[in-house]
């Protein structure tokens, strides 16, 4: 069996996302979702590394990345173990390791949304509804709430463009991560 920590690191932040709420009212949301997923590491290490085998693969897979810094985290309780607890430090050790891993990943992923609403928010840059309208109210989502339509058109950064959609709405999203960042509003000249 192949240890995902991939899943540990989405767990992560979606527990994240619900500790925060999912509105994005400003680049400071991704400051307070990166505090809040850190917190969630420690326990999705610990999940990760459930038997010897998972521990094994870990160290295997991700030792040379992180390995250094995952010595100095294992050390930091100044556990001494015995010969015959080789498998008790083994666990120790491969929980550090995948607390570096998923931190690491943590922290990327986070970048990516930051660079994701970054992108949406430029997309607006030429609507004039958006000029008195700061800032703009970005809601995260698993699934993208305007899938059912297709979209008119999309922007090179991957920004998906809907007109009037159910009417009058407007909406923009964006897919990160396996995340959605979406925008819906009626412009006032409808």
């Amino acid at each position: 069996m192949t240890v995902k920590l991939e899943l540990h690191v989405s767990s992560a932040i979606s527990v994240a996302i619900e500790s925060v709420g999912n509105k994005i009212e400003s680049a400071d949301y991704f400051d307070e979702l990166q505090e809040a997923a850190n917190d969630e590491v420690g326990g999705e290490a610990e999940n990760a590394c459930t038997y010897y085998a998972d521990c094994e693969e870990i160290i295997q897979r991700y030792e040379s990345e992180h390995g250094s810094e995952a010595e100095e985290l294992s050390d930091a309780g100044g556990a001494q173990f015995k010969a015959s607890e080789f498998q008790k430090a083994m666990v120790q050790y491969a929980r550090a390791v995948a607390d570096c891993a998923i931190r690491a990943m943590v922290q990327q992923e986070i970048e990516s949304l930051k660079e994701a609403y970054t992108n949406l928010c430029e997309s607006f840059m030429d609507d004039e509804y958006f000029e008195d309208h700061d800032p703009i109210p970005v809601t995260v989502e698993i699934s993208c709430l305007y899938g059912w339509a297709a979209h008119n058109r999309e922007t090179p950064e991957g920004v998906c463009i809907w007109h009037r959609l159910e009417g009058e709405t407007e909406a923009r999203a964006i897919q990160c991560n396996g995340l959605w960042l979406s925008v819906c509003w009626t412009p006032e000249r409808a």
